[in-house]
């Protein structure tokens, strides 16, 4: 049986930059330091599928620059150190689905952990440009039912906060009309926060709506035409991968902070695995949470 990983998945938010170029710093890697070790894309792929849908898969790789490593001498009976050059610690395959803005990449437990791949692969993006105007950022996909399991702990919703940018190339018909302000006013994110007033209860509906997505309420109809709260729309868009967020409140003892970026969705796969699976794997995934959560089709950069 083979070795199993988790996988995260996620939508890369970028700044100057488009797929086509995004693809070229991927191929054509930057090596950073980040803490004791060094970092780059290893093992770069591109693939055109069948039906023209275009995808790429490789490693970020983690390595030291020199290394000593023990090694048994035979004849003298002893151990010896010898020096090897770039060796490498690690290695996390990720595949990168542009039609969805999508990336699916390896959680290796003590070594290259999630949210390191996140702030590593946006630093080695950034610095293929020489940090110049140029910004690239991996942002989680919530699990709705962890999601919605953590805010019905809340007795009462005090706080809640969002960072939201334009979605390309999917948008959902739940928070159309903030995506289309954020269109009008030419905005690369927007910033909301709301503390609740002196009932110290915000009058959201957000637990309501994820309660329907999670099918904790089957019977009822999920009105996608119908324009919702901004405050809710933006701590959406942010759970559907475009944006940060999180619910502040109290749940009769203590204060609690439910953060999108703990709530990743993830799932399962080979530990070394083979890149087409990996793929398919990924697109089906992503292809259930556009269904699901009602996102459509948008504007495509790929060139």
């Amino acid at each position: 049986m083979p070795k199993m990983s988790t996988y995260y998945v996620g939508r890369i938010h970028k700044i100057n930059l488009d797929d086509s170029k995004l693809i070229k710093a991927i191929k054509n890697p930057a090596r950073i330091k980040y803490r004791k070790h060094s970092w780059t894309f290893i093992n770069v792929q591109t693939f055109m599928q069948p039906d023209k849908k275009l995808f790429l898969f490789g490693n970020l790789a983690k390595y030291l620059p020199h290394a000593l490593l023990p090694q048994v001498d035979e004849d003298e009976h002893e151990s010896r150190d010898i020096e090897v050059d770039r060796f490498m610690v690690a290695a996390s395959s990720f595949v990168y689905l542009p039609g969805f803005s999508g990336i699916a990449y390896q959680h290796i437990w003590n070594k290259i952990e999630h949210k390191t791949f996140r702030l590593v692969f946006s630093e080695l993006i950034k610095a293929a440009f020489g940090n110049f105007f140029v910004s690239c950022e991996i942002e989680p996909i919530v699990e709705y039912i962890e999601f919605v399991k953590k805010i019905h702990t809340l007795k009462r919703i005090t706080r809640l906060k969002s960072a939201v940018h334009p979605p390309n190339p999917l948008y959902g018909r739940l928070w159309k009309s903030l995506r289309e302000y954020l269109a009008k006013r030419e905005l690369d994110e927007l910033r909301i926060k709301e503390d609740a007033g002196k009932d110290g209860n915000i009058k959201t509906e957000l637990p309501k709506i994820l309660d329907k997505f999670t099918q904790k309420a089957p019977s009822a109809k999920i009105d996608v035409k119908g324009d919702l709260d901004i405050g809710d729309a933006s701590v959406l868009m942010a759970a559907d991968g475009y944006g940060k967020a999180s619910v502040e409140g109290h749940d009769g003892k203590r204060t609690i902070i439910v953060k999108t970026l703990d709530i990743t969705k993830n799932f399962r796969f080979d530990a070394e695995p083979d890149a087409s699976s990996l793929y398919e794997v990924a697109y089906s995934l992503f292809k259930e949470i556009s269904q699901s959560r009602y996102l459509e089709g948008g504007k495509h950069d790929v060139h």
